[in-house]
């Protein structure tokens, strides 16, 4: 009984929220395709696709990621795992933290 849950990208990361959160009517199947479910993170030291991200960028990306208008207006902000500046995400990030448990 319930049924099949398949996520593409953001959609996977819905699904399992959903999962961890709700889980009511019941998944019993969880299957993503590029989802970021434990976030992404290119800058300096990771190419972002086939570039590297310019360093004013790179040094101003936690403090606009990690704000309340980057993580409530910018779409790929909530994923946004910046290993460099760990304790600001766990701190600010707005939901992938909480779905970690961190």
């Amino acid at each position: 009984d319930g049924f099949i849950g398949l996520g593409y990208s953001q959609g996977g990361y819905l699904l399992r929220g959903y999962l961890q959160k709700y889980n009511k009517p019941r998944m019993k199947r969880l299957i993503t395709l590029s989802s970021p479910l434990s976030g992404y993170y290119c800058g300096s030291h990771q190419p972002c696709g086939t570039f590297m991200l310019p360093e004013f960028l790179i040094k101003i990306a936690p403090v606009i990621i990690y704000s309340e208008f980057g993580q409530n207006l910018i779409g790929g902000a909530a994923f946004w795992r910046d290993i460099y500046n760990f304790d600001l995400f766990v701190e600010k990030s707005s939901s992938l933290s909480l779905l970690d448990n961190i």
